[in-house]
């Protein structure tokens, strides 16, 4: 038979004052009996023997489960007294241990109990309804950058814990700023109206929280995680901060750091202020587009650095470029259509082209020098003669690429 029996052992001599057989019943840590539903069979020949179940609880007194008195109510000398109890259900007043027990307890004047033959407790079943009372233990881990307190946005940012609990945890909630951002709900083995038959019923241990950041307004804030176990205990985490940034930054105006039109060389400096703005995501990168003037296929590139002001740029060939630039954060937003107003440049590493034009016989003073440029044009011109500028032209400004300029001086001597 399966059962739980505490008694003596049927022999020819005797047990001494006080010897017990025991079984004991823990609450799980954490846990509380609510309830007993107890059933088996209580047997003795010696009335000496106490036949005893009771639960105990912290701080009261015991709740007597089965009590069969030493010494009280004995049998006829040579008879047995027997009971077979089906289906005994009692509270039990929060106790955390259930007892079950045989002593020897002879009466005045005597040393011992008689082992000749059997004196027990039996238990057949026994139902105990477990009510939790300790709450979940749930820390945040620093695994992602929600939890490192990095800047960060959008409606899907993850959130690594820890949550452990003596009957695992059923759900976890992630709040910033008091406001709920997202949850995560546990595998649970299902329960009976409310009842589970299993003591660890939910899992324990890591997990992860999709959070909406664009729940929360801009700026830092507290973030905590609740877990609750499935007896609704509820614990909260030490609290960390969220930097939450949605908002990519705003349209700045760029200019060209030092020459504004044309220059002889590739590199090409740009400069802007940044926008102050406090508890905000820094600038970590600036985004540049970079296309012919004249039309044709743009370049994109980005160059990255805390709380940047300005970007080099190296032009990939000669002639006229246009350049926009804009910004992205530490929480990556950022938003082309907020680009700067374009600024144009010109590159042109070729020298103008010059050729003396054929003297006049009408007029042999005269020097003509014809000049021209196909990438940038000519902005002006000057002819030297021994030394000295004898004359300068006053030319259109800029001629445009490939339109020939005429420089001369007249009464040499």
């Amino acid at each position: 038979m399966r059962s739980v029996q505490t008694g003596n052992s049927v022999t020819t001599g005797s047990v001494g004052r006080k010897a017990n057989a025991e079984a004991v019943f823990d609450a799980p840590a954490g846990t509380r009996f609510a309830s007993v539903r107890w059933s088996g069979k209580v047997r003795r020949v010696d009335c000496r023997y106490a036949l005893q179940m009771w639960a105990e609880v912290p701080n009261a007194a015991p709740v007597p489960i089965l009590n069969v008195r030493s010494n009280e109510g004995c049998p006829k000398r040579g008879r047995a007294q027997a009971k077979d109890v089906s289906a005994r259900e009692l509270g039990v007043n929060g106790a955390t241990r259930i007892v079950q027990r045989v002593t020897c307890v002879p009466a005045r004047g005597k040393t011992s109990c008689s082992s000749r033959n059997s004196n027990f407790v039996r238990t057949d079943r026994l139902e105990l309804l477990i009510e939790d009372v300790a709450p979940p233990t749930v820390a945040i881990d620093a695994g992602t950058a929600l939890g490192r307190a990095e800047w960060v946005a959008g409606a899907h940012q993850h959130l690594d814990y820890v949550a452990t609990d003596n009957a695992g945890v059923d759900r976890v909630t992630a709040a910033i700023a008091g406001a709920v951002a997202g949850w995560q709900t546990r595998p649970c083995r299902p329960a009976d109206n409310g009842v589970f038959d299993d003591l660890q019923p939910c899992v324990d241990g890591a997990g992860q929280i999709d959070v909406d950041t664009t729940r929360t307004s801009d700026g830092t804030h507290e973030l905590v995680v609740h877990a609750q176990d499935v007896a609704g205990n509820v614990a909260t985490s030490q609290a960390v901060a969220a930097r939450v940034d949605n908002t990519a930054p705003e349209r700045i105006d760029v200019a060209v750091t030092g020459e504004s039109g044309w220059r002889n060389h590739s590199d090409v400096e740009l400069s802007w202020t940044n926008r102050v703005e406090t508890d905000r995501a820094p600038i970590v990168a600036a985004v540049y587009k970079l296309c012919p003037a004249a039309g044709g296929e743009c370049r994109t590139g980005e160059q990255t650095g805390v709380a940047m002001s300005r970007l080099g740029l190296s032009v990939p060939s000669p002639g006229q470029w246009t350049a926009s630039v804009w910004l992205r954060d530490a929480a990556g937003n950022q938003n082309s259509g907020a680009s700067s107003v374009p600024v144009s440049f010109g590159y042109d590493p070729e020298r103008p082209k010059l050729e003396f034009e054929p003297a006049s016989p009408a007029d042999p003073t005269l020097v003509a020098v014809r000049m021209s440029d196909a990438i940038s044009g000519i902005a002006d011109g000057a002819i030297e003669i021994g030394g000295l500028v004898m004359t300068a032209a006053t030319l259109p400004p800029c001629n445009g690429p490939g339109q020939p300029a005429l420089v001369e001086t007249d009464g040499w001597q």
